[in-house]
């Protein structure tokens, strides 16, 4: 790679390397969040768990959210409890994507970083 002869290089390979500490961080808090959600599990529920969640979701479609809570409480107590437990393991699913999409973007930027830092570092014994 060819670099600008006004460019310091000592100062550019200084920044890539607090980019590779930064994002090497945030690696580490997602990796972290994966593990947590992979601890936790998730889960797979009866048939008649999963039809009472969807009943639920059918009647608040469309509706205000100020209003769930008053047609939520229309349903047994059984009837909550599963579709609040379907409902959490939606949400923990949907999150380990994230975790896992954003593990993927990390990881390679930290190889574009990293490979970038060792041209500069290569450029400066010269």
């Amino acid at each position: 790679m060819e670099f600008c002869k006004y460019v310091n290089l000592q100062n550019v390979s200084d920044h890539l390397k607090s980019e590779i500490n930064e994002i090497s961080k945030r690696w580490a808090g997602f990796t972290i969040d994966k593990r947590a959600l992979e601890r936790a599990g998730l889960l797979t529920f009866p048939e008649e768990t999963l039809k009472d969640h969807q009943r639920i979701v059918n009647a608040l479609e469309g509706k205000k959210p100020t209003d769930h809570k008053r047609i939520i409480f229309k349903f047994s107590e059984d009837e909550i409890k599963h579709y609040e437990r379907v409902k959490e393991n939606k949400e923990r699913e949907e999150t380990y994507e994230r975790v896992e999409k954003g593990l993927k973007e990390f990881e390679e930027f930290l190889e574009i970083v990293t490979e970038l830092k060792k041209e500069v570092d290569n450029q400066l014994k010269k």
